[in-house]
């Protein structure tokens, strides 16, 4: 951990990750000899914000992301511990009021992508409460 940041009533814990870029040769590479991958490893260092603390409402809206982003450790460390600070109702409530009301009808209003946004949320909300209610309850 290098730090961290606070945003929208959310604390992060802020760290540095070295991850892998792959690269293929290109004919100029070849050329020169550089075809083997070793050669083309490249590394870069990218910073990466974990939730540390925050009110109920932002550490809900972040379970949402966290599992559309596949961050499966803050889902169960959240669906693990909620319990210590707030109740299944208040957490449900959270999920439903904010992301509950799904219209997904195409019309001038709106296009097709804003439909498929609304279904993904919809699929990831659905998923979140068949994850709870087999994993937690």
């Amino acid at each position: 951990e290098i730090g961290e940041e606070f945003e929208d009533s959310v604390i992060y814990s802020i760290s540095l990750r070295k991850v892998q870029l792959h690269h293929t040769a290109n004919k100029g590479q070849r050329w020169l000899g550089f075809e083997n991958e070793s050669a083309l490893n490249l590394y870069e260092t990218c910073k990466v914000r974990t939730i540390k603390a925050g009110t109920l409402e932002r550490l809900v809206e972040y379970l949402v992301s966290a599992f559309k982003g596949n961050d499966s450790t803050y889902v169960t460390i959240f669906l693990c511990t909620y319990r210590a600070f707030a109740t299944t109702k208040q957490v449900l409530d959270l999920l439903l009021n904010r992301y509950g009301k799904f219209n997904l009808q195409a019309n001038g209003d709106h296009p097709k992508h804003a439909v498929d946004e609304k279904l993904e949320l919809k699929n990831t909300i659905s998923s979140i409460l068949g994850a709870w209610l087999d994993q937690y309850s």
